[in-house]
């Protein structure tokens, strides 16, 4: 499954549990691709969410490995006590009961 697929699915999965949600537009520049928002450095999540929490969700397929950037990301947000997970597609269920815990009324 492409990455962009699997994250289709876990933002519907947010939109359904009335989660808000951002996601860093990447951009073309200097020769590659890089997320256009500034920051300290590169690998920040592909997703945040709000919910009952505040997750940062890195999404990879499969066979995605985390760059050095996205680790350091990952390591510094649960040092300072956020939920942070890199979801693949075999925890979709896992994703769902997660997100499950708490709907926003509408």
């Amino acid at each position: 499954m492409k990455e962009a697929d699997f994250q289709r699915q876990v933002v519907t999965l947010a939109s359904l549990y009335g989660w808000q949600f951002f996601h860093p537009t990447p951009g073309f520049g200097r020769g590659h691709w890089a997320t256009q928002q500034l920051a300290s450095g590169p690998g920040f999540p592909d997703l945040v969410l709000v919910g009952d929490a505040v997750i940062f969700a890195e999404l990879k397929n499969e066979a995605g490995k985390l760059s050095n950037g996205q680790w350091h990301w990952g390591e510094c947000l649960k040092d300072a006590g956020a939920e942070y997970y890199v979801w693949r597609p075999q925890h979709l269920e896992e994703i769902a009961e997660r997100l499950q815990r708490w709907k926003r009324s509408q």
